[in-house]
């Protein structure tokens, strides 16, 4: 099927005293990278400005999100900066190792320290990646701490996947990631450091599904191609969905809902088809078909939107469920009650 190509009216930069987050991708690049491959509206035009939502003003950052009193918001966290690594040693009987990441080299020259309150009684291997805090001895030496073992999600079933290299951990092959792989990663926790910049939890919205897009479109023969950027930032966006979602444009929401119906068409875990239905029913609730940008092409995208939910219904071994299929179900309803 045919799809007409759609043009978007060009967003100019709003005047605000703050300026515009950067390095964030246009919404067009990434829209068409969503389109292809199996089709899809192409969007022209439209420039990603950042920001934190249609309706946010200049109080949005302090004001409760819809729907929520501000008793019920989410405690203010501190800035937390986290860094990804690999395992570099451990010794079982001393209870004690030492992770390798080049940025804490850079700056301490040393290894980090990771001591046996962080690590898991079994499943970690030489070699394998770590997302982790840290804190800082006496002597100024850095510790991890907050450790996520093997933190970077994969997106199932995908063909011809090659990664960065291969690994020689005892057992079975480990996987290595490819260095530009490990930097994307590495700049979508720039972007989540701070839970209370919220435009910048958009801006890495916005960076994974472009990321995403790009390894799947654009080179079938990419390495790592089979990274899920976006289930990675969707896990760290915090537990009240809801919250999250005030901070997404509406075009930007529109694009995720895209995004996550093709996602769950993949053999995805049960736990991980969860958490996608969630966030498809939450963005559903949220989204205002009638916003600038929006309303022109929610139309056809929902169409798009509802044909990946059609396949993953009967494709995904997943919604074999019924429970689960029926939660994918009243979701779904939900959007196609939504008119423009």
């Amino acid at each position: 099927i045919k799809v007409p190509d759609i043009k978007v009216p060009e967003m100019k930069l709003p005047e605000a005293p703050k300026p515009a987050p950067t390095g964030a991708p246009t919404l067009a690049a990434m829209a068409g990278r969503l389109a292809a491959p199996g089709g899809g509206v192409a969007f022209a035009g439209a420039a990603y400005t950042g920001g934190t939502g249609d309706s946010a003003d200049a109080t949005a950052a302090s004001a409760a999100p819809p729907g929520l009193s501000s008793a019920q918001r989410a405690p203010v966290q501190n800035k937390v900066e986290r860094y990804i690594g690999t395992l570099k040693s451990y010794a079982v009987a001393q209870g004690y190792g030492f992770v390798a990441c080049e940025e804490l080299f850079q700056a301490h020259k040393r290894d980090v320290y990771l001591d046996r309150s962080q690590v898991p009684t079994e499943g970690w291997r030489l070699g394998m990646c770590l997302e982790f805090a840290t804190t800082f001895n006496q002597r100024g030496h850095p510790q991890a701490r907050s450790v996520v073992w093997d933190p970077i999600p994969l997106v199932p079933g995908m063909p011809g996947v090659r990664s960065g290299a291969q690994g020689t951990g005892s057992g079975a092959d480990q996987r290595v990631f490819n260095t530009s792989t490990l930097s994307k990663i590495k700049k979508l926790l720039g972007h989540l450091s701070d839970p209370n910049e919220r435009e910048q939890r958009e801006v890495a919205v916005v960076t994974a599904i472009d990321f995403q897009g790009v390894t799947a479109a654009k080179d079938s023969d990419a390495i790592d191609r089979d990274i899920d950027y976006v289930a990675f930032v969707l896990d760290r966006l915090g537990d009240n969905m809801t919250e999250a979602a005030s901070c997404l444009k509406d075009f930007v929401k529109m694009l995720l809902l895209l995004m996550i119906a093709k996602m769950l068409r993949g053999q995805h875990m049960l736990e991980r088809c969860k958490a996608l239905i969630s966030w498809f029913k939450v963005l559903t609730e949220t989204i205002n078909p009638h916003s600038d940008n929006v309303a022109t092409h929610f139309k056809d995208v929902s169409q798009q939107i509802h044909g990946h939910v059609d396949s993953a219904l009967r494709d995904n071994l997943s919604f074999a469920d019924k429970d689960l299929a029926q939660m994918l179900k009243d979701a779904n309803q939900m959007l196609v009650e939504k008119k423009v």
